[in-house]
């Protein structure tokens, strides 16, 4: 996996390292249903559909604006099939195109307290046993608040798996 390719493609609107830490948690358990809130310029999109791609399955990938840097990423690197782009906003969107549970969900989407905190709860019950969620931006205050409040909450059933600490924006990912 080229992850500076992924890297310059989108934009730098994820640093190569975080790129490396979704792919890899995503492929450690063959993640073959993944769902990702939040696309913007791919990286994430390219990083998790490439697993999808490897292990025959689907990224379902939820954002209200689909950019053509995007699109055009997943067609040049033959992802176009493994990658269900669904124009919207989480938690809104039609279910019935969406499987019934999923091995990986990464939460990028609005980073206000409310809607990290939406985006978990209306996701987790989807997410099968022992699947991963992985949340961006973890250090940006209104995250790091919702994570907080999870972690106070919720946080019987999840160990986690990575985080990065002391780094810009940064990544945590659980296991359930």
């Amino acid at each position: 996996m080229d992850f500076e390719e992924i890297y310059k493609r989108g934009n730098a609107r994820m640093y190569q390292w975080e790129i490396e830490i979704l792919y890899e948690t995503a492929a450690s358990i063959k993640a073959k249903s993944i769902v990702e809130i939040g696309a913007w310029d791919g990286c994430s999109t390219m990083a998790l559909g490439s697993v999808a791609k490897e292990n025959n399955g689907r990224l379902y990938s939820i954002d209200p604006k689909l950019t053509v840097d995007m699109l055009k990423n997943l067609d040049e690197m033959e992802l176009r099939d493994y990658v269900v782009n669904i124009a919207g906003a989480s938690p809104w969107i039609d279910m019935k195109q969406m499987p019934n549970s999923y091995d990986y969900i990464f939460i990028d989407g609005d980073h206000r307290t409310r809607w990290v905190l939406s985006d978990y709860h209306f996701w987790m019950r989807f997410l099968r046993k022992h699947g991963m969620i992985a949340f961006h931006d973890v250090h940006f205050p209104s995250v790091q608040k919702a994570l907080e409040i999870i972690r106070e909450t919720d946080s019987k059933g999840l160990k986690e798996v990575s985080y990065t600490e002391k780094r810009k924006r940064g990544i945590l990912v659980w296991q359930t």
